[in-house]
């Protein structure tokens, strides 16, 4: 509740420009619902919102543009969806094994769509029947991950 107040105040006025340091910390789903909602409307309604927050995927969910930081070192800057499509997809096949009527559906994984046809045909060689085939989208979290971690990585430069 004492978030939920202290996002009213700060918005009571109407202000240009809102900074708000970790807003969804300590709600419960409903409350992070809420909060999340209030900010859209505020971003709707023409007022910048700076956030600050550990959780990613708040950060996935509601910014346009991100800027990561990593020991006080800029390591992104720049519009979420670029980044997000900077990463490639991996696909996820869930199939049934060959002779294992009613046993749960096992899943293979591709990287590419070269990688995920070659991975489909073997598997229908064997005899295996295709359930699903469809992309695994990457996570803003697991972006983090590659480019903080990674000093190879060319994601985000």
């Amino acid at each position: 509740m004492l978030q939920r107040i202290g996002i009213a105040q700060a918005l009571i006025h109407r202000p240009e420009f809102i900074v708000l340091d970790e807003p969804m910390t300590g709600l419960d789903p409903d409350g992070r619902h809420e909060v999340r909602e209030i900010i859209r409307e505020v971003a709707r309604q023409g007022t910048a919102v700076f956030f600050s927050s550990h959780h990613l995927s708040d950060a996935e969910s509601l910014c346009e543009r991100l800027v990561i930081l990593k020991k006080g070192e800029l390591i992104y800057e720049g519009r979420t969806d670029s980044l997000m499509t900077q990463v490639d997809s991996t696909f996820r096949i869930m199939f049934q094994r060959k002779g294992s009527f009613g046993g749960p559906s096992e899943e293979a994984t591709a990287n590419t769509v070269e990688d995920l046809q070659v991975q489909i045909d073997q598997l229908r060689r064997e005899g295996h029947e295709i359930r699903e085939v469809g992309a695994k989208k990457v996570s803003l979290e697991e972006i983090f991950i590659r480019i903080a971690f990674d000093p190879k990585s060319e994601v985000g430069r």
